[in-house]
């Protein structure tokens, strides 16, 4: 016997509400590599960062001198120390190895074998002659430590990059900067024209860190309740010649779901990258391939 259809229902959703998030985020699509906690040679060794190209050193100058002593020792050039006597009085760099020679002021030529050029200020006059004379130091490895009062503009980065193998060093990238009516130069520009990056401290410029970095796709879950309301006909049934009209009536309903989308987002987000730098970790950033290590240095 055929049952008489009721109601005809038509529903919509009225009320979608989320009742819980969950980010699923896969590991290997991250594709951060945990070193963990372990000596500098290792960090060098393991992400194969060579100053072979244009690389800074975002930090504290005692930080930096673990990783810089080991990156010496990855080259036959070699080094010419440059700093403002702010930077390098009692700096561990100092100690980077034997120097053979000093200079107070940016010369034509410079000596052969390690030296260290500590600069009485980061004048305008003492700037424009850097930038003179820069373009032929490439026999060295130049680690040029900035802002306390030495800075580069985009002039200057172009005379660096035409050498190709310098480290720059600063814990203050919003002061390591020259910016003149004309030339303009940005920390996230500085900061994305580099092939290699070590960070333990950005400070006010880790948003900018943040959005040089690359990105990944992931699995986003969310739990959702959906609250229907719906109601029946009208529906007219039929007995013996008569019509009767049955009516509406209206119904309401609660559905559980879940909704999975993929999305993209931020390899570190800026709290991610303080928190990093709170527990005294240090992010490791290879340009070619967008390979990115973290690690804590013994």
């Amino acid at each position: 016997m055929k049952k008489n259809k009721l109601s005809k229902i038509k529903g919509m959703p009225f009320f979608r509400w989320y009742v819980g998030e969950n980010e699923k985020v896969n590991t290997k699509r991250r594709g951060v590599i945990d070193l963990g906690y372990t000596y500098p040679e290792i960090i060098v060794d393991k992400t194969g960062i060579r100053p072979d190209a244009p690389l800074m050193y975002c930090g504290a100058q005692d930080e930096a001198y673990k990783i810089v002593r080991e990156l010496i020792r990855k080259t036959n050039k070699p080094f010419l120390l440059i700093g403002t006597k702010r930077d390098l009085e009692r700096s561990p760099l100092l100690n980077l190895d034997r120097h053979a020679w000093c200079a107070d002021h940016p010369v034509s030529h410079i000596s052969t074998g390690n030296g260290i050029m500590e600069l009485s200020s980061g004048s305008g006059e003492t700037f424009l002659e850097l930038e003179r004379y820069i373009h032929g130091w490439g026999s060295h490895l130049l680690i040029i430590c900035l802002g306390n009062g030495l800075q580069v503009d985009a002039e200057l980065l172009n005379r660096l990059d035409a050498i190709g193998t310098y480290i720059l060093i600063s814990n203050a990238l919003g002061r390591s900067i020259r910016n003149q009516e004309g030339s303009k130069l940005s920390v996230r520009e500085l900061l994305s024209r580099m092939d290699y990056l070590f960070v333990t401290s950005a400070g006010n410029s880790t948003r900018d860190l943040s959005d040089i970095l690359p990105v990944f796709q992931y699995e986003k879950y969310t739990d959702h309740m959906d609250i229907d309301f719906h109601q029946d006909g009208p529906v007219k049934k039929s007995r013996q010649n008569m019509s009767i009209n049955i009516g509406k009536r209206r119904n309401a309903g609660i559905v559980a779901g879940q909704a999975r989308t993929l999305e993209e987002r931020k390899i570190f987000m800026e709290d991610e990258l303080f928190d990093l730098q709170r527990r005294g970790g240090i992010l490791i950033y290879k340009a070619m391939g967008a390979h990115v290590w973290v690690a804590e240095v013994r």
